[in-house]
């Protein structure tokens, strides 16, 4: 069985509603639930970190209620988790990610963003030791869309994951730290952190699919696409024209891809040496 979730609060109330009607007319998912902020236990709106307004919390509801739904279904059951301001499509891309998630316990999905830009200094320094120096050179992967496949890996990576979102390594980084941080750091992600860095601790598992994010930029075809929609207004509105498509398609996603081998290939060498 196929299981749609997404998580919304007041300010995404509507979003959530339109999300549901739109997860329906896909004709995909045998379940559709829509989680909001009476469904957490206390241990997460207990949390300090539940306070922080950005995220309805820093995310860190985010990895429980994956969770949540995984300890529920049965085996190889797969789950979509969707961020509630995107938008889904009936396209026949759906079949092309379950198609992956018939090899894999995850698939999970590339961001044209590199981490030491978008992950702050104590998160790259905790992977570090599993993921290796160079890790912060790598590509991050998207937080606000992830397939999941019920298995003892992906529960026990779950759990990882919402263990480590409840924590400081979630937070942003205080004002009079900054200037620690590394060079050319931007800001950091939060949960999408967390999990861009378990992601990459668990690669030699050969158990997650990692391919370029299609939903960042509206096109025909699309399954879904990250719009960003809250009750308040919508936060991206690009729309890619055929000609930026080819470009991206036999141009830049090769180059990225390349860049990201080349540093893969860089660690590879410095751990073994």
């Amino acid at each position: 069985m196929k299981f749609l979730i997404t998580y919304g609060n007041q300010n995404y109330q509507k979003a959530k509603e339109r999300l549901i009607l739109e997860a329906h007319q896909t004709q995909q998912f045998d379940v559709i639930k829509a989680y909001g902020p009476e469904d957490l236990p206390p241990q997460i709106t207990s949390n300090p970190l539940f306070m922080c307004e950005k995220g309805g919390g820093y995310w860190i509801w985010k990895s429980y209620i994956i969770h949540d739904m995984l300890s529920q279904i049965k085996e190889n059951d797969i789950i979509i988790y969707v961020d509630a301001g995107c938008n889904l499509y009936p396209t026949d891309q759906w079949n092309h990610y379950f198609a992956i998630m018939q090899k894999y316990d995850l698939l999970a999905f590339r961001i044209n963003c590199i981490n030491k830009r978008f992950i702050k200094k104590d998160v790259i320094e905790y992977f570090t030791p599993n993921n290796g120096e160079t890790w912060k050179h790598f590509y991050q992967i998207a937080g606000g869309i992830l397939f999941v496949k019920k298995t003892d890996f992906s529960l026990n990576f779950t759990l990882n994951w919402k263990e480590l979102s409840s924590s400081n390594l979630v937070a942003d980084v205080p004002p009079e730290r900054l200037a620690n941080e590394n060079k050319g750091f931007i800001g950091h992600r939060h949960d999408q952190a967390i999990l861009t860095g378990l992601i990459y601790q668990h690669m030699s598992t050969h158990k997650i699919k990692i391919i370029w994010n299609d939903f960042e930029s509206l096109r025909p075809g699309q399954a879904i696409h990250a719009s960003r929609i809250s009750d308040h207004g919508k936060r991206s509105s690009d729309i890619q024209q055929p000609f930026k498509q080819m470009i991206k398609a036999c141009f830049v996603l090769p180059l990225r891809s390349l860049r990201q081998l080349f540093w893969e290939l860089v660690n590879k060498y410095s751990r073994s040496i």
